[in-house]
């Protein structure tokens, strides 16, 4: 388990596949239940990833940020993804 110092610093919690990418218009965004649209960024002309076979996974420390990023092999062992 790792502790909160090494948590702050990013880590992966989760895996999926993306299968979409969606530009926001009014009809989307009316669509979405409550706790999306108080917890994301719905504004007309931004874009949506529509993720599918989201998986847990434990949490393994790697320092990211917003977007998609190429992740090391031997961190795709760690998660039984390669």
């Amino acid at each position: 388990m790792l502790n909160i110092a090494e948590r702050q610093k990013g880590c992966i919690v989760a895996i999926c596949n993306l299968t979409d990418c969606i530009e926001m218009d009014d009809s989307l965004i009316a669509q979405q239940p409550f706790l999306e649209l108080i917890f994301g960024d719905w504004q007309v002309g931004r874009y949506a990833w529509k993720l599918a076979n989201i998986q847990s996974v434990n949490a393994i420390p790697f320092s990211g940020g917003q977007g998609l990023k190429e992740v090391p092999c031997e961190i795709l062992k760690q998660i039984n993804y390669a």
